[in-house]
């Protein structure tokens, strides 16, 4: 028996020779045989009554049900996810772990649509009683070539943008004990914003600049691209033979800075705590 549970089907099926007919189960039907989208299942009426559903007005008689010439029920739908309803109604349970969150609302819409309202429940809790999904980040920011390439963006792109120069290829002089440590740290911190905040200001990253004379700087352009603040992280000292240089992390000027950067938006107080977690927190995946 197939049938065909979307009305406006019934009857000859245009571009094949399938003729349809509306019946109903004939008395003491034990088997039924069922085409859900193409795929093939074989089950029994005990298993399609057991729960209050669409499947156990169809075994009652309430719904009228249309089949072909090889008297096989037709469903109209995708037959992907059946044989997990089909389990489901044999066994009340079944283990939905192995299940990503997508397959879990594909599966939650065909228990709706059948009606099986305890394997939506079960779908809704599983996907409840699961961990936050991490926020999928594609991000590039703009690698420079020179010092001013980036302008040109930032003048035409109508958003906040920050510019960062890691120019550790300067090796006029040798560098201090911790500035390669502090490097380090500008290097991350711009990666962490850059996560945190992409969308929201555009990030370039100049790791070549070989026209600059600066070895780490952060510059702050505004909507209109305008260069609004520059906060330079390297420097020159003396020691008593020879000049080094040192570069900082001055982490709260670039705070900050970037902080007044998205003052003109209305929530300035959600802004400057969300900067401050970018600045203490190890991981940027930490904050998504």
């Amino acid at each position: 028996v197939i049938l065909l549970l979307n009305s406006y089907m019934a009857g000859t099926v245009h571009g094949g020779a399938i003729q349809t007919k509306t019946v109903s189960l004939p008395p003491g039907c034990k088997y039924v045989r069922l085409n859900v989208g193409g795929q093939l299942f074989c089950t029994t009426t005990d298993t399609l009554s057991k729960h209050d559903c669409m499947f156990s007005s169809m075994v009652s008689g309430r719904m009228d049900l249309t089949t072909d010439d090889d008297d096989w029920i037709l469903i109209d739908r995708d037959g992907q996810h059946f044989n997990l309803i089909l389990n489901f109604l044999r066994d009340g349970k079944i283990s939905l772990s192995h299940y990503s969150e997508d397959q879990l609302h594909q599966i939650a819409a065909e228990a709706r649509f059948y009606s099986i309202q305890p394997l939506e429940k079960l779908i809704q809790e599983e996907i409840e009683g699961r961990p936050p999904r991490l926020k999928s980040v594609n991000l590039l920011p703009y690698v420079a070539s020179g010092s001013r390439a980036p302008e040109s963006h930032i003048t035409s792109a109508g958003k906040p943008a920050v510019k960062f120069l890691c120019n550790r290829q300067n090796n006029k002089y040798s560098y201090t004990n911790q500035s390669d440590e502090h490097l380090l740290r500008n290097i991350e911190l711009f990666d962490k914003l850059a996560t945190l905040f992409q969308g929201r200001i555009l990030f370039f990253k100049d790791i070549f600049g070989f026209d600059a004379n600066e070895i780490c700087q952060w510059a702050f352009y505004n909507r209109d691209g305008q260069k609004k603040a520059e906060v330079c992280c390297s420097s020159i000292v003396y020691s008593t033979e020879k000049k080094n240089i040192k570069i900082d992390f001055p982490e709260a000027k670039i705070q900050e800075e970037l902080i007044f950067l998205l003052a003109n938006e209305n929530n300035a107080d959600t802004i400057q705590n969300e900067v401050i977690r970018a600045m203490r927190c190890k991981h940027a995946s930490n904050q998504l």
